[in-house]
Order: structure tokens, then sequence, then C-alpha cells
């Protein structure tokens, strides 16, 4: 019987680290594995022994859906965008100054601007009257079309929805050879100690967890928008959020208004590699992916472009992404926490030190990539896709609810004058101010009047007009 060449010997001790592989770590590896669409190649730097596998694969499992994933993993059903924290809050309530638009629960872009325009400075306060203070920031939005985007971002333009692929931030990638080293290391001193139980489990913690990154991983996010209707008015407009008492004027045209009102974050994976489409009336299943994948495809096939036009056409049937891959990974790694449990126990002190050890140093790995705030970069990563800068956002204080009123409708009032008849200063008042009595009826008719009417900026008396409208 051959001899260990590393030999831990405590007597009748034996350290039994099945439990730890089983339950440790689950939440921050779930967290980590959340930002790998948020930095650029982070799906590379995922070969080292994670603990969690068992929570990972329940996160990810939801996302695969057929009839055999269902059985697998049971549950709703989920699309990738809510499972990595794309689209999974809702944004204020929205009204646009001319074209009457209302939407109540506007989409989770919405929510980062709002979140993101109530830390703009500096801030400027009105001077006036002080009873219940609200802020009000003016968001300029700007013509995602034009030549000043980033140089490294790729747009596409589909017949239907405007699509921008978001240039995601740099990352740390020095940082992931540390558990990556560690695991290798590992692994190697087991195989040196003939202990082929731990070795064996640390190199399937290696390859499970780093060929999830590389599946999951290799989307691209993009930022889908609302192509506006022929001839539509301006689409300025603003989010009303009453439970911190915040307003966002935004101001821009229609088509790129509806990118923060309408727009949402999206996961594209690769046709025929990642995931598979099927319908009713693809047996073969044949994907015709939105944005950038399907223009690369029909350029690169000009002969089969009619068809494909002819599919792409045909959105009266269901289409089911099957996300085939992602569960497969989902099956990894619950088998590898399963084999982890069982046969962890079966190796040798050293190597389970050896185990423990690289499971310690991947888990402060993983508590780092947990620890960054997702949603900051998300709006970073908007707010660059969108091209709005420091200079094109304002932000005020003001006293009243009356005098923010006031303030929004003023924004909100055409720059042309006269303005289009679609503008209502009264309407706006009434949004903010809706008592229905007699003195606020006629207050809402005398201010709106001299909104509409007066040319603000041209030579007019402000000071008398502020007293007409009782704001001194």
């Amino acid at each position: 019987m051959s001899q260990h060449p590393v030999s831990v010997s405590l007597g009748n001790f034996s350290l039994d680290v099945s439990g730890v592989a089983g339950l440790f770590g689950g939440d921050e590896a779930v967290q980590a594995i959340k930002t790998i669409h948020l930095y650029k190649a982070r799906r590379w730097s995922g070969w080292y022994n994670a603990p969690g596998s068992f929570a990972v694969a329940k996160c990810l499992g939801p996302i695969a859906n057929s009839r055999f994933w269902n059985a697998l993993f049971p549950g709703p059903n989920e699309e990738p965008e809510k499972v990595f924290g794309l689209d999974n809050q809702s944004g204020p309530k929205y009204i646009a100054s001319q074209s009457g638009t209302v939407i109540e629960k506007t989409t989770h872009v919405a929510y980062l601007v709002t979140q993101t325009s109530k830390e703009v400075l500096p801030l400027i306060r009105v001077k006036g009257r002080k009873t219940k203070p609200m802020t009000l920031t003016v968001v300029k939005v700007t013509d995602q079309q034009s030549d000043t985007r980033a140089p490294d971002s790729v747009r596409a333009e589909s017949k239907e929805n405007p699509t921008t692929i978001v240039n995601v931030l740099n990352h740390k990638k020095w940082l992931a050879g540390i558990p990556i080293s560690a695991s290798l290391t590992a692994c190697a001193l087991c195989a040196y100690n003939h202990d082929w139980y731990c070795f064996a489990m640390i190199l399937l913690g290696i390859m499970s967890n780093g060929v999830t990154c590389l599946v999951v991983g290799s989307a691209s996010v993009v930022l889908k928008g609302v192509k506006p209707a022929t001839g539509a008015p301006c689409g300025d407009g603003m989010l009303v959020d009453d439970r911190s008492s915040h307003i966002v004027i935004l101001k821009g045209a229609e088509k790129d208004v509806n990118g923060v009102t309408k727009g949402s974050f999206c996961l594209e994976y690769l046709p025929r590699v990642w995931m598979k489409k099927r319908s009713p009336n693809d047996t073969l299943g044949s994907c015709s992916s939105t944005g950038q994948l399907e223009s690369m495809s029909t350029s690169s096939d000009p002969e089969n472009a009619s068809q494909k036009e002819g599919t792409k056409n045909d959105e009266g049937a269901p289409e089911l992404k099957e996300y085939r891959e992602i569960g497969l990974c989902g099956i990894l790694l619950g088998m590898q926490s399963l084999l982890q449990l069982l046969l962890i126990p079966q190796g040798t002190l050293f190597g389970q030190m050896m185990f423990l050890s690289s499971f310690i140093i991947s888990w402060v790995y993983n508590l780092y990539l947990s620890s960054l705030d997702k949603e900051k970069v998300q709006q970073r990563l908007l707010f660059e896709t969108l091209q709005v800068g420091d200079h094109d956002m304002s932000r005020f204080e003001l006293g009243t609810r009356t005098t923010t009123a006031v303030f929004a409708t003023l924004l909100l009032r055409p720059s042309t004058r006269p303005g289009p008849a679609s503008f209502d200063a009264v309407k706006l008042l009434k949004r903010f101010l809706p008592n229905e009595t007699v003195v606020w009826n006629k207050w809402r008719e005398h201010v709106g009047k001299h909104i509409e009417t007066i040319n603000w900026m041209d030579g007019q008396d402000v000071a008398t007009e502020m007293e007409s409208l009782n704001m001194r």
C-alpha cells in the first residue's frame, strides 16, 4: 500500500467539510454571478472552485424553459433579465406634456434615471416659501443616433424598435487570478498527495464554475427602445415619484424619451450556440434574433434575406426560448454539489484542508464581487449609452408643491410661440394639484393662461408676471 507524500495526522480527528461544500457561500455566489454581464471579460474569469454551487443552480434553473427543465427546476419561468437584476424594478409614473401619454408604471430604465437624478450636483435652491420641499431634475435626452457616440459602442437599427448594444465597464481581471491560482495549486497538491477524491472534486468545481460563467456570460447587454408613431409630437414629459417628492423632467425627441420611459435592458445570446428557439411553424429551430445579431446574419446571407424577412414578419406564432445550455449548467452545478457532499469525506485530511482552503479564497473573491453596487453600475452604463452627461442635467429644490407645479409646467412649455395645441398648461397643473374647488379651478385657469401666452424669455417684465401669478 503506497504512502501519501504529505501526511497530516491528528489521531482520530477527521475534517468533514461536506456541510461546507453544500451550504457555504451560496448568497455571495449568486450575487457574484449577477455581475457577470456588467464587466468586460468577466465570463472568462470563473475558473476557480467556487462555493455555493447549489444556490447558483437554483438561481439559473428558472431560466431554462421547457417541460423537461420545468420538471427539474419547479416554479415559474423567468427571463434572464429579471434573474440577473436588469429588469426587476418598476419606474415612477410618466406624464407626457404634449402627446397626453400617461404611463402608471414605467420600466427599469426609468427607475435608474430617477434614482440617478436624485444625486445630481449642484443642487439649486429656489428662494421662496417652504412647506414641503420637492426636488426637480431636468434631464436632456440627446439623439442616440448622432455621430458623437462612444467609439466602441455598436448600434443596430431594426425596422421595429431601435437597439443599442451597451459598452460595459472594464474589470480588474487580475483579481480573479488569486482564486484561480489557489484552486489550481490546491488541485495539484492533492494530485501530488495521491488524494484523488479531493483532486477530482476541486477539478470538478473549477470546470463547472468556469463553464457556467462562460455560457451565462456570453450574452451582450442591449438597450431596446420603442419606435414612435409617425408624426408624434415632442417627447417632453415628467416622471413623478411621489414617494420621495421628486420629479424628473425629460426633454428630447419622442424616440429618445421612449428609450427611458418604455426602453428596457435585454440579454442577447448568440443564436444556435447558447440557446435554441422554437415555434410551432419552425420545427428546425431556426433563429430570427433581434437587433445586432439579426442584422449581421441578414447581411452575411443576402440570398436568404427575403426568406428571413418573411419569417420575421410572422409574429403571430409564439416563440419559445429554451435556454438549454443554461439548464445544463444548472444540472452540472447541482451534480457538483451532490458529489462533493458524498466524496469529499472520503479524502485525506490534507486533501480536505486543500479543498477548504480553495473554497475560502474563492468565497472571499465572490464576496468582493457581491459587494459591487450593481444598481450604480447599471446607472453608469445607462447614462453612457444614452449619452447624457452632467452638463445635461440640473437639479432644483422648491419649497412648495404649488411652486413645483408652476416651475415644471414652465419647463415643459414648448419653446416655440405660439405652442402646439396639444400643450395644455391647465391640465398639467391639475396633475399636481387635483383639487376640484372654485378657488383652485380659477387659479389653474389664471396661471395656465399666463404660462401659455407670455414669452418669459423675450423682454418680458418677469417680476410683474410673477406677482400676477402670486408666486413672489
